[in-house]
């Protein structure tokens, strides 16, 4: 965060005093969402989901299906989240013909973990390729409306899973039960359970798979 100075307590940045002496609060939500979009992965996920919002009412011819369709990737992204940060941020290094293959995604991952006040964890590069990979997959695997419904839907889960998890280290005082929650789960995640508290926007998929 900028404007400060901060220390970390656990996973999460905490205020302390400025350069003037006078303690700091914690920041308002206004603040961490500007601090958030200055980020350069964080402002390619605002594009591309404002993108694909453009596209898709460009498009128009709003159906059943893409109700179905929706409601079908909201139901999955929990455990999305929870496979990707299971098995591609926190699995064993691939192996291919002997040799180890470093993945970015989980490289970053593990750093962020070794210093948690680096939120912005996902390489520039994944975003770009995830983005890209989705919109020409649906545009392929789907109808034009559906593909536009899918993207936009895909492009919102991935953009809000980045933006919960900023906000969750971020010096933000929680309020409501929902972060609260959330910021407590993500903090043993983080100080002594690595291999459990893999949901960061919602607990469902630890709850059924029982990784909480």
């Amino acid at each position: 965060p900028t404007g400060g100075r901060h220390h970390l307590v656990g996973c999460c940045w905490a205020p302390t005093c400025t350069l003037t002496g006078v303690r700091e609060g914690p920041p308002r939500l206004a603040r961490v969402v500007g601090d958030f979009g200055r980020g350069a992965n964080a402002a390619l996920l605002i594009t591309w989901a404002a993108a694909a919002l453009l596209v898709r009412v460009a498009v128009g011819r709003w159906s059943v299906a893409d109700v179905v369709l929706t409601a079908l990737l909201l139901g999955a992204q929990p455990f999305a989240e929870w496979g990707a940060h299971r098995f591609l941020m926190h699995g064993p290094h691939l192996r291919v013909r002997g040799r180890v293959v470093h993945l970015p995604l989980r490289t970053e991952h593990r750093r962020h973990h070794a210093a948690p006040e680096v939120t912005h964890f996902m390489p520039l590069a994944v975003v770009l390729v995830v983005a890209v990979g989705v919109s020409l997959l649906s545009a392929v695997l789907l109808p034009t409306t559906l593909a536009a419904t899918a993207t936009l839907v895909l492009a919102s889960e991935l953009l809000a899973y980045v933006w919960v998890h900023y906000l969750l280290h971020s010096a933000y005082e929680p309020r409501g039960r929902w972060l609260v929650n959330r910021r407590a789960a993500h903090l043993r995640h983080h100080r002594d359970a690595v291999g459990r508290c893999f949901g960061v926007v919602t607990p469902i998929a630890d709850m059924v798979l029982r990784t909480r």
